[in-house]
C-alpha cells in the first residue's frame, strides 16, 4: 500500500495565488493570523481616520509563499464586497474582537472600490507607468459593471484617430512601424480599444511626426476625476489600487516612476485614493536615491509580512486530504503515541505554544514535525516564485506528492532531505551567493556519501540544509537554535526514523573530512577563509584562560 491511497491534497488549493484571476470565493480559504490582523488593522486605520499622519498608502513586503497576495485579496473583498457576501467570513474567521468590531463599523457606512494590477506589464518609464494604471482602471470589472465613464489617454488618442482630416491609408503606408501591425484605421482602433500600451507609443510617435499632438492626462488628476465620479455615483467612498508583484516595477525603477508613485500616494491624505503595494523587497532594498527613499517612507505604512509557523501548520493541515482517515489515524498513532521524545521535540519546535499548535503539527503526518518547522523557516526567508512551501506540497518530482507515492513499508515520515532536494535550486540561484560553500560541499561529496547508503545520504542533506538556514539567521536575527547544525538537532531531524544509526553516520562524515565537527559538536561548514576547527580551538583556549576568574567571581 502507498501513502497516496490514504492521503492526498485538496484539489481547490492553488500553490500560487493570482489576485488578477481569482477562483470564486477561494479568498475565503485564507486563515487569518497575527500578520494579517496587523495589515488589516493598519489598513483600516489609514482609510478611516482624520489624522494626516495616519492616512497613508500601504506597502507589504515578504518573501515568496508567505501568503501576501492571498491576504491582499481578503482585504480587497472585505473593503468592497456587499456585506452579505463577507459576513460569514468576518463572523467565522476573524477572531480578533476589537478588529472585527472596527471592520464592521467601517463597512456599515463605507467601502473602497478596488483596482488590481500585477507585475511590470508594459512599464518602462513614468509615461507607461501611468498608462498601465489607466488600463487597469478601464478594464476593471467593477468599473465596467458600475457604468463609470472617464476620459483616459486612450480615449483622447482614439479621438485623434477618428479625426476626418487624417488620411490613415497614406499614413500607414508612410510609416513602416505602423504597417507592421495594422493595415487599416479599423485595426488601429481595435488595438487602442484593447488598451495595447506598446502600440499606443507607435501610433503616438507616428502622429507626432505628422505634427499632430495631444496633451497627456496627469495620472494623479485623472485618478482624482475617477474617484470623484465613483463618489458622486455613490458606487463607493474611494478607490484602492492593489498592485501585486510590485518588485518587478521597483527593479525597473527610474525617477519618472518614483515621482508617479509618490504623487499617487500623496492622494491618500485628502482624496480617499490609496495604493496597496505588494512586493518581495522594501524600497530600502532597491537602488533608490536617499531623498526619494525618505519621501516614500513618509507616504507609506511599510509592513513586513512573515510566514508564522503556527499559520503554516494550519494551512498545510487544511491542504492535506484524508482519503482513508481511519488508516491515517492508526499510522499516526503508531508514530506519535506513547513516545515521550516526540513531546520534547514538539515543545521545542512550537516554543511551548498552545496545545492546539502541538496537535496541529501532528496533524501534518506523515510530514516530520522538524520538516514542518524548517519549511516555515524557508518560506519566511528563502522562498521564490517556483520554490515555495506550497510549491513543495504539490511537486511530483521532489516534493510531497512524490513522497506520497512511496510504499508504506519504507519511509514512514517525510524528513528534511526532501526539503533539500526541492529547495536546492533556490539556494543555487541566491542572488547574494550566500550558500556557495554549502553547495560546494554537496557537489564534492554527494557521490561518496551515496555509496554508503540511503540513510547516510539523508543525514548529509539534512546537515547541509541546517547550514543554509543557519547562515540566514546572520541576516534575519532570528533565533537560530533549531537550525544550528548541532549533533542534537541533526539527530532530531530523524526522530522516529533511524536515530540509532546517526552516531555512526556522523562519525563517518567527521572523520572523512566531509564536514568537520567543531569542539562544540556542531557540523558547521566554513563560511570564512579561516578553518572552523582552529577558530573553535582558539575560542576554547580563551574560555579556559578565564575559567578560574569566572569561578572566583561566582563564589
Amino acid at each position: 500500500m502507498k501513502y497516496s491511497e490514504i492521503i492526498g491534497l485538496q484539489e481547490y488549493f492553488h500553490p500560487v495565488f493570482n489576485i488578477e484571476n481569482e477562483t470564486v470565493n477561494y479568498w475565503k480559504q485564507f486563515i487569518p493570523n497575527d500578520q494579517f490582523y496587523e495589515v488589516l488593522r493598519k489598513t483600516l486605520s489609514a482609510i478611516d481616520t482624520n489624522e494626516p499622519a495616519l492616512r497613508k498608502s500601504i506597502w507589504i513586503q515578504g518573501t515568496f509563499g508567505t501568503g501576501k497576495s492571498h491576504a491582499a485579496s481578503v482585504i480587497k473583498h472585505l473593503l468592497f464586497d456587499d456585506y452579505n457576501e463577507i459576513e460569514d467570513y468576518i463572523n467565522e474567521s476573524v477572531d480578533d474582537a476589537s478588529l472585527k468590531s472596527k471592520l464592521i463599523n467601517y463597512r456599515s457606512q463605507s467601502k473602497l472600490l478596488p483596482i488590481v494590477l500585477k507585475g511590470l506589464g508594459n512599464i518602462s518609464n513614468g509615461r507607461t507607468f501611468a498608462l498601465q494604471i489607466e488600463k487597469a482602471v478601464r478594464i476593471s470589472p467593477w468599473f465596467k459593471n458600475l457604468g463609470i465613464v472617464t476620459t483616459s489617454d486612450f480615449d483622447r488618442l482614439i479621438e485623434k484617430v477618428n479625426n476626418p482630416l487624417i488620411d490613415w491609408d497614406s499614413l500607414i503606408k508612410k510609416h513602416d512601424e505602423l504597417s507592421i501591425y495594422v493595415t487599416a484605421k479599423s485595426d488601429i482602433l481595435k488595438k487602442l480599444n484593447a488598451y495595447d500600451i506598446d502600440f499606443f507609443h507607435i501610433i503616438e510617435d507616428a502622429l507626432n511626426n505628422e505634427g499632430v499632438h495631444f496633451s497627456h492626462a496627469d495620472i494623479t488628476n485623472w485618478l482624482v476625476e475617477v474617484n470623484n465620479e465613483v463618489i458622486t455615483q455613490k458606487k463607493a467612498d474611494g478607490i484602492i489600487i492593489f498592485w501585486d508583484e510590485f518588485t518587478s516595477v521597483m527593479d525597473s525603477i527610474n525617477s519618472g516612476i518614483i515621482n508617479q508613485i509618490q504623487n499617487i500616494a500623496e492622494l491618500s491624505e485628502k482624496n480617499n485614493i490609496f495604493l496597496y503595494l505588494i512586493s518581495h523587497r522594501t524600497p530600502h532594498q532597491h537602488s533608490i536615491p536617499k531623498e526619494d527613499l525618505t519621501r516614500m517612507n513618509d507616504r507609506f505604512h511599510i509592513i513586513q509580512y512573515r510566514m508564522e509557523p503556527i499559520t503554516t501548520y494550519h494551512i498545510i493541515a487544511a491542504t492535506i486530504k484524508k482519503i482513508n482517515i481511519e488508516e491515517w489515524r492508526r499510522l499516526q498513532g503508531e508514530i506519535f503515541d506513547g513516545t515521550p521524545q516526540w513531546d520534547d521535540l514538539i515543545n521545542l519546535l512550537t516554543n511551548n505554544h498552545s496545545a492546539s499548535a502541538k496537535s496541529k503539527i501532528k496533524d501534518l503526518f506523515p510530514i516530520h514535525p522538524y520538516s514542518a518547522y524548517l519549511s516555515t523557516f524557508i518560506a519566511r526567508n528563502l522562498g521564490s516564485t517556483n520554490r515555495s512551501i506550497f510549491g513543495f506540497l504539490y511537486d511530483k518530482e521532489f516534493g510531497f506528492l512524490n513522497y506520497l507515492d512511496k510504499e508504506l513499508n519504507g519511509e514512514r515520515l517525510l524528513t528534511a532531505d526532501y526539503l533539500w532536494d526541492f529547495f536546492v535550486n533556490a539556494f543555487e540561484n541566491d542572488q547574494e551567493a550566500r550558500f556557495n560553500q554549502v553547495l560546494d560541499k554537496y557537489r564534492l561529496n554527494i557521490q561518496r556519501v551515496r555509496e554508503h547508503g540511503e540513510n547516510f545520504t539523508k543525514v548529509f542533506k539534512g546537515i547541509l540544509l541546517l547550514n543554509v538556514l543557519f547562515k540566514v539567521i546572520e541576516v534575519t536575527g532570528e533565533d537560530g537554535s533549531p537550525v544550528t547544525p548541532s549533533t542534537e538537532n541533526i539527530t532530531s531531524l530523524f526522530t522516529g526514523c533511524f536515530e540509532n544509526e546517526i552516531p555512526e553516520i556522523l562519525t563517518f562524515i567527521d572523520e572523512k573530512g566531509i564536514i568537520t565537527k567543531t569542539p562544540g559538536d556542531d557540523f558547521l561548514i566554513e563560511f570564512s577563509s579561516l578553518p572552523v576547527r582552529e577558530i573553535e580551538q582558539a575560542k576554547e583556549n580563551i574560555r579556559n584562560q578565564f575559567k578560574d576568574i569566572i569561578n572566583v567571581l561566582e563564589h
